[in-house]
């Protein structure tokens, strides 16, 4: 009786907000749960968190459909919302130009970033990150030259702080849309700095194409 019960509920859990992946669909049942009568010989210990609470437990997963996102996360307002610098004066987030067989990944424009010899690219905005979503999740096209991963970096930051750095190179291409996902618990519930950073040396080209960046729970993968 119970199984059907509680995948009915998950199902308008998802319903009210598609993000949620298992690991929080089984945190919000728990803590939304009825706790066990004084008169029950039931307790956690014994038969878990409590009776599920229909009522509560999708209220719950509505109220974080709504956890702040990133602004202008794919970029279809131009700058809307990120502060951009590129020390050779180039525009960063833009339509990418035809003949790089690079398209973005929804809408009509995305960031590109790197490419130019001795090139130093970043992108940052200050958001809001929440314990109901503690990651920044981006997609990424990855085009190099490079055979050498140290050369051409990319570097992701919280408050100046790096939380994730990689190569450039021909082993990280991605030939293709690909999602990167960065963790970000450690900074939850405060006002986080993110900044996307990219730096290439002088010889052979390495571009990072970025588009539609959130915060959220960590996806399925």
């Amino acid at each position: 009786m119970a199984t059907p019960l509680v995948a009915g509920i998950v199902s308008l859990m998802l319903s009210a907000n598609p993000g949620l992946n298992a690991e929080r669909v089984a945190d919000v049942l728990r803590q939304t749960a009825t706790p066990f009568g004084s008169g029950t010989p039931c307790g956690a210990n014994l038969c878990g968190a409590g009776i599920v609470n229909a009522a509560a437990t999708v209220a719950s997963a509505s109220s974080r459909a709504a956890a702040p996102a990133v602004g202008n996360g794919d970029f279809e307002s131009g700058h809307a919302a990120w502060r951009e610098s590129s020390n050779n004066g180039y525009a960063l987030i833009s339509q990418i130009p035809d003949g790089l067989g690079v398209a973005p990944r929804s809408g009509s424009q995305a960031v590109w970033l790197g490419y130019i010899h001795r090139e130093i690219d970043t992108l940052e905005q200050t958001v809001r990150v929440t314990s109901q979503a503690p990651y920044l999740i981006y997609w990424q096209w990855i085009q190099s030259e490079e055979t050498n991963c140290k050369w051409d970096s990319v570097t992701i930051r919280a408050n100046g702080n790096s939380v994730l750095a990689y190569g450039l190179c021909a082993a990280t291409r991605t030939d293709g849309w690909r999602q990167q996902i960065v963790d970000l618990k450690a900074y939850a519930n405060q006002s986080v700095t993110l900044r996307i950073e990219v730096a290439t040396d002088a010889s052979l080209r390495s571009s990072l194409f970025i588009d539609d960046v959130t915060l959220g729970p960590a996806p399925y993968n």
